[in-house]
């Protein structure tokens, strides 16, 4: 791993190198599997120490496999926004977007509606791990249906194919596992 620190101080110098990287993934549509290794840290929140359901999982990628991910996700959101295939309706994990301006979008739905002397209903879910439950498949076929195919399609495929993943606790690192979805 090249820490984040050594990036940021030699920046200028690794700026057209991490690009090339960048590019070459793009290009090949394959995510380096060096950079598909994930340590998860236990990270204590409150209560009971002995209490496994106490600890956060945080999970620490390298940070090229952070750089690159950026990269793909601003290629993603440009290419949906641009073809209107997200939803005006959608606050989360969209720029220039928030929680307000989900619940001002709400009370105004409200207002125009009762206004006019109709019944409104809400209806909220929260989706409790919800990231920790989607379906590969489900998802590259979701994508394939908004037009990503090709390149882009395999990139993603590469992305999350052959993860893996140990534990660090203290100075105790596990051994590599496979993630499975």
């Amino acid at each position: 791993y090249i820490p984040v620190k050594v990036i940021k101080m030699a920046k200028d110098n690794l700026c057209l190198p991490i690009a090339h990287i960048c590019n070459l993934c793009i290009t090949s549509g394959i995510f380096p599997k060096s950079l598909k290794k994930s340590i998860i840290c236990p990270i204590y929140k409150s209560g009971n120490k002995d209490q496994i359901a106490n600890y956060r999982p945080i999970s620490l990628l390298p940070a090229l496999s952070k750089i690159l991910e950026k990269v793909l996700n601003s290629r993603l959101t440009s290419y949906l926004e641009r073809n209107h295939i997200l939803s005006t309706n959608q606050y989360g994990f969209r720029t220039n977007k928030s929680t307000e301006d989900a619940v001002k979008a709400i009370i105004d739905d409200i207002t125009i509606n009762l206004d006019k002397n109709q019944k409104c209903l809400g209806v909220f879910l929260d989706l409790a791990k919800a990231f920790d439950t989607v379906s590969i498949p489900i998802l590259r076929a979701k994508l394939e249906s908004c037009g990503v195919r090709g390149l882009p399609l395999k990139l993603f495929e590469s992305y999350l194919s052959d993860r893996t993943q140990s534990v660090k606790i203290l100075n105790f690192t596990s051994t590599e596992e496979q993630v499975t979805f």
